[in-house]
């Protein structure tokens, strides 16, 4: 299955190597066709933690003018899988296997995300995301599972 404005001949880069510097991590994450879709943008990216920001919402603000509750969550999604990937080994990809959201209040953009790595299994990573406001405050907190899939 495509994901949207993706076509059949559509190439995903595969992640850097671990040993490769930050910026190569960055560059590959910002480029990432959710990403750009989505309009994130990673700040941060480190074995175990990463920080991802949303200046404004591609989608319609709710009527206080908070982004959409299902669009905070996609984009958790999206941060927990980077996440994940930095504690697993080479060639291999998450995949979400469990998300937990709870909504503390609205999410007033820019948004930053803090995705961190709780616990890693031999096939499961434990992740946290955290969603932060303009003005700092927690707004939803997300915890997930993401399974290793691996390459053949």
């Amino acid at each position: 299955m495509l994901a949207l404005g993706m076509s059949a001949g559509t190439v995903i880069k595969p992640p850097p190597p671990f040993e490769a510097p930050p910026a190569a991590w960055l560059t590959w994450a910002n480029e990432l066709h959710n990403f750009v879709e989505t309009g994130l943008r990673c700040l941060t990216i480190e074995r175990g933690s990463c920080e991802v920001v949303l200046e404004e919402s591609p989608w319609s603000l709710n009527p206080n003018g908070a982004v959409n509750g299902g669009l905070c969550v996609a984009a958790a999604d999206q941060v927990a899988g980077l996440v994940a990937l930095t504690a697993m080994p080479t060639g291999s990809l998450p995949a979400t296997a469990t998300l937990h959201a709870e909504y503390l209040r609205p999410a007033f953009a820019p948004l930053t995300l803090r995705g961190s790595v709780a616990q890693r299994g031999r096939r499961l990573v434990f992740v946290a995301v955290d969603v932060f406001d303009s003005s700092g405050r927690l707004c939803v907190r997300c915890t997930g599972t993401m399974a290793e899939q691996r390459d053949g």
